[in-house]
């Protein structure tokens, strides 16, 4: 098995870093690792890398590159998070979902909203429903309503949006209070 410390990043390239990106969650530490030796290279030489292979025909290394991006430029890596969004991949759409809850910033929150009420996967709607309920402000109340009201979808472990869409409208009530 190849270990990070096999990858020679002298003159990193696609393949390098694809070859590097490829040994994330393999065990403990190892995103982390990943994300400091990325970090200690040049951003000049490596986001170019990382936006090119977020844009690779494979689901699972969009994601890799995307989560190093945001691992290395929090809110910096957002254009290619928002992207993701929109991947054709559920898994994608999901962390993507996560990335954003992450960022914490009210501006991103139309994007949830928007994967709440138009997402076709139960799993996606249920991320950004809970993200809503973490993050969001009162503007999200209407949409958390609706899919209350009338989404009968679930996660891929059966929990309904439903459920978490009304326990979303009690935490923002609750955080900011009324309603």
């Amino acid at each position: 098995m190849v270990r990070i410390d096999d990858i020679d990043l002298s003159n990193p390239n696609k393949e390098t870093i694809t070859a590097l990106l490829q040994l994330m969650y393999t065990g403990k530490g190892v995103n982390e690792t990943i994300i400091q030796r990325l970090g200690s290279l040049d951003p000049g030489t490596i986001d170019p890398l990382l936006e090119d292979l977020s844009k690779d025909n494979d689901p699972d290394l969009r994601y890799l590159a995307i989560e190093a991006a945001f691992g290395l430029h929090g809110e910096g890596a957002a254009p290619a998070v928002l992207r993701l969004l929109q991947d054709d991949f559920v898994g994608n759409r999901s962390a993507a979902c996560r990335f954003i809850i992450e960022m914490n910033n009210p501006k991103y929150l139309p994007f949830l909203v928007g994967r709440l009420r138009e997402d076709t996967e139960g799993p996606v709607r249920y991320i950004a429903a809970t993200g809503l309920g973490e993050i969001g402000d009162m503007t999200c109340l209407d949409a958390l309503r609706y899919a209350a009201e009338h989404d009968r979808g679930t996660d891929h472990e059966g929990r309904e949006i439903k459920t978490k869409a009304e326990e979303s409208i009690q935490e923002i009530e609750a955080r900011l209070g009324g309603g």
